[in-house]
């Protein structure tokens, strides 16, 4: 199988393509305006991206080859599904792949807005040291956090939230108070409005949820 991989991607992913015998184009410079040259070249029956939009242009130019368009993460905003499935080409996602990684850049933009750590460091490149200012963090210990979607990326913000003491809320349309519970979380039950009028109540709201209408 002939693969166009059109986003910066890890050596183990080309080096397990390359295992399984399939034929690599490994380029992270292409983009729309590019990748219907490169099927023209390749005769691609599969595209993997990660960010790179695939929209019905692209999907038009590679039909005569193109089978699967992955998505190297978990939605599949860049890509025109509807056009894909016009043309019989599936789009497949990783759902859960970079959960942990997503979760510990949440937990850290948590400390950094808590310590005002982009603040402190415009101030310290600048020749300022204020330490009394930024000596006044609350910390994350004590303070309320609402997790908005509660799969694979929110379950994995919220074990790390509940290790630094953070009194956790969990809202998702699938969780059930029982799922809460074991999750060892408070259950927000609301509607749509509801949890908007809600979100003032929280020190913070964090949300992992596909961008959907």
């Amino acid at each position: 199988m002939r693969v166009i991989v059109a986003d910066k991607a890890e050596d183990v992913l080309i080096e397990g393509l390359d295992g399984l015998g399939c034929e690599v184009e490994y380029d992270p410079s292409l983009g729309p305006e590019t990748l219907p040259v490169a099927f023209e070249k390749t005769g691609a029956q599969a595209l993997i991206v990660r960010s790179t939009k695939v929209p019905a242009s692209v999907i038009g130019a590679a039909s005569g080859t193109l089978k699967v368009i992955i998505r190297a993460g978990s939605g599949y905003d860049n890509i025109d599904c509807d056009a894909a499935a016009g043309k019989g080409i599936a789009v497949c996602n990783t759902p859960g792949m970079n959960a942990v990684a997503v979760a510990e850049l949440t937990m850290g933009h948590l400390l950094s807005l808590d310590r005002f750590l982009p603040d402190q460091n415009a101030e310290l490149k600048a020749g300022h040291w204020n330490k009394k200012k930024y000596s006044k963090a609350r910390g994350l210990k004590g303070r309320s956090l609402l997790v908005v979607g509660a799969g694979a990326i929110g379950r994995e913000v919220i074990s790390r939230a509940l290790a630094f003491g953070m009194d956790v809320t969990a809202y998702d349309v699938v969780l059930t108070a029982e799922k809460a519970a074991q999750l060892g979380v408070r259950y927000l039950d609301a509607t749509r409005e509801a949890l908007l009028a809600a979100l003032p109540e929280f020190d913070a709201v964090t949300m992992h949820v596909p961008a959907i209408e």
